[in-house]
């Protein structure tokens, strides 16, 4: 999905350029947004911190999607 570090900056994964957004990003505290849910997004993600020589961290964030389709 995204990825943060010192020496590479932010990126993210080209199927979601244009829906992630980081809000904050450093090795201490990274935040980011997704934009322009759909039905497709709906899962569970793993956020991972990995900083040398700490073991990693991680949580696990899961996105409901809701809303109505419309049939035309």
């Amino acid at each position: 999905l995204a990825t943060y570090s010192d020496l590479f900056k932010d990126h993210v994964d080209d199927q979601y350029v244009g829906k992630v957004h980081f809000t904050a990003a450093s090795v201490n505290s990274t935040s980011i947004e997704i934009k322009n849910t759909t039905f497709e997004d709906e899962a569970c993600y793993i956020c991972s911190f990995k900083v040398y020589p700490f073991q990693p961290k991680r949580q696990t964030m899961c996105l409901t999607v809701k809303g109505s389709t419309r049939l035309m």
